[in-house]
């Protein structure tokens, strides 16, 4: 055994030799075994000898030579060891008397308990406080001093087994882990280095793509110039298009709609029938015509005929001839027409004459005539809304039937449009003719037959889906 250690510590690093005197170190590297080492170097005033020691699969590797002093400290550590790997997987310590690298990194385990015998403890201890902060080269040097005797770094367990990988097509990650626990870091001692997490990929056959739609395509122009026509677009199974077996789209990839771009033809007159017979033979009687709003019909949006469709005049204006001494008595001219009772179709209207200068006329003294039959009205019946069209009332399905259209009925109703609703009608089923289906309005138009819809009467379905509004 070579002379033992000497510890030169920070403090006493200031010490400076003579310029005669140069340090002397073993000189090896890379070998396995120190005693071997007979190769002798002079170090230079700034340097001092070093030993450092790795541990390789084949053993252990060794460096032994001169140093640059400045790489031989270790802050808050033991001045003069230097350990730059964290665990002992590579030691490198120091030290300045000649010789004395040749058994540097070999020392007791801390569990033995034992000072090192060439190291003064008390002493670096009053000097540097050495048994806290570098607690790992505390415990190799000074444990029994330090009370480090139980000191250990954390060491890894074995990894645990690698997740399942229940996946039967694509990509998965499996994960393992391992516990800090053989053993586990003492009070003071390093916890384990890396993760205690690992990941594996698990990798099967591609997955089978379902199709998804893209967007739909504009709406195409209208079929018809007037009238209802239809619309249609669509859409493609492209977004992703089906791969490796998966499921097509569900769906339809083509849409449609009705649409109008105009009435083709508002109603026109026919020609006036023949004149009744006169109500009465003398004195003034009425006499009437009418005309049917079919030359042509309105076409679907199309406006009424304008005007009424009864005409009436006076006829037989003649006096009466007397009977004996009683002059039968004589009418006179009729009142104008009063207003429509109703906005809706089957409204009537009425005018009357009077009788005079006698004691009785031939005839009748007030004649009615229907009026509004080629508008469309509607009503709110227990929240159900119901439609007068062509004077017979029916109800309106829900389908498409929205907040705007909503707007469009409270209208026609005369009711403010600002908080117009859809609601379920509370009332029962409907025995009325459904009238009205498919109905979208953009909440301007004054009437819903001005909204798009299908035909008249056509529709797809039943009274649980009459729609009710609230103004």
């Amino acid at each position: 055994m070579r002379t033992h250690l000497q510890v030169i510590y920070i403090g006493l690093a200031a010490l400076t030799l003579s310029a005669t005197y140069a340090l002397q170190c073993f000189s090896c590297h890379g070998v396995n075994d120190t005693s071997a080492c007979i190769a002798k170097v002079e170090c230079a005033a700034s340097q001092a000898c070093y030993h450092r020691k790795q541990n390789v699969p084949s053993g252990e590797n060794v460096d032994m030579g001169c140093l640059d002093s400045a790489f031989c400290t270790n802050i808050g550590g033991i001045i003069g060891r230097s350990v730059p790997q964290s665990r002992g997987s590579v030691c490198t310590e120091c030290c300045s008397t000649d010789y004395c690298n040749d058994q540097l990194c070999y020392h007791s385990q801390p569990s033995d308990c034992v000072d090192d015998e060439t190291v003064d403890c008390a002493r670096l201890s009053s000097l540097f406080n050495i048994c806290t902060g570098d607690y790992e080269h505390a415990a190799l040097v000074c444990p029994r001093f330090c009370n480090l005797c139980n000191y250990k770094n954390g060491n890894w367990a074995e990894w645990s087994l690698w997740s399942s990988c229940s996946i039967t097509c694509g990509n998965a990650t499996l994960t393992r882990t391992r516990t800090c626990t053989n053993p586990p870091p003492s009070s003071h001692g390093k916890p384990c280095p890396g993760a205690s997490l690992d990941f594996m990929s698990c990798v099967r056959s591609p997955c089978p793509l379902d199709g998804g739609w893209g967007s739909w395509t504009q709406w195409s122009s209208c079929t018809t110039t007037c009238g209802i026509g239809l619309q249609n677009r669509d859409r493609a199974c492209d977004n992703p298009p089906p791969k490796l077996f998966g499921d097509h789209c569900f769906g339809s990839s083509v849409d449609f709609r009705t649409c109008l771009t105009r009435a083709c033809s508002d109603g026109g007159w026919s020609t006036w029938s023949l004149w009744s017979s006169c109500s009465a033979t003398c004195g003034g009687g009425l006499h009437i015509r009418s005309r049917e709003c079919s030359n042509p019909a309105p076409s679907p949006y199309g406006q009424p005929c304008p005007g009424p469709n009864v005409d009436s005049g006076l006829c037989n204006t003649q006096q009466c001839p007397q009977d004996g001494n009683v002059n039968i008595g004589y009418w006179s001219t009729w009142t104008a027409w009063s207003t429509c009772s109703s906005t809706c179709p089957g409204g009537e209207r009425t005018r009357e004459r009077y009788c005079s200068n006698g004691v009785g006329c031939v005839g009748n003294d007030q004649q009615s005539m229907s009026c509004n039959n080629g508008n469309a009205c509607v009503r709110l019946t227990s929240g159900r809304l119901e439609i007068n069209i062509y004077g017979e009332w029916g109800t309106v399905c829900d389908d498409n039937f929205d907040t705007n259209a909503a707007q469009v009925a409270c209208r026609m109703l005369g009711q403010s449009t600002s908080n117009a609703l859809v609601i379920q009608p509370p009332a029962g089923l409907s025995v009325m003719p459904i009238l009205l289906d498919d109905v979208i309005c953009n909440g301007r138009e004054s009437s819903l037959l001005q909204c798009t819809h299908l035909p008249i009467g056509h529709n797809n379905c039943g009274h649980g889906e009459d729609v009710g509004v609230s103004c």
